[in-house]
């Protein structure tokens, strides 16, 4: 449902409904021809890991949430 609400609002964004740590799976939905990516999940580390996985195979645009400045 969440996903669903999520295409809605952002209707030109690829919302997947998956495990967004799963390169494979990431790959196979376009990442490497996306214009940005946004690592959300409450890990910071898995976030740092996304990123930096998906900077490898994009040139586009890469945001990362990070909860602890420390």
């Amino acid at each position: 449902e969440r996903a669903e609400m999520l295409e809605n609002c952002f209707r030109k964004a690829n919302v997947i409904h998956g495990d967004g740590t799963d390169n494979r799976l990431l790959l196979e939905e376009g990442l490497s021809q996306t214009e940005s990516f946004v690592a959300l999940t409450n890990i910071d580390e898995e976030n740092i890991m996304l990123s930096l996985f998906a900077k490898s195979k994009t040139e586009g645009k890469v945001i990362t949430k990070i909860n602890k400045i420390a």
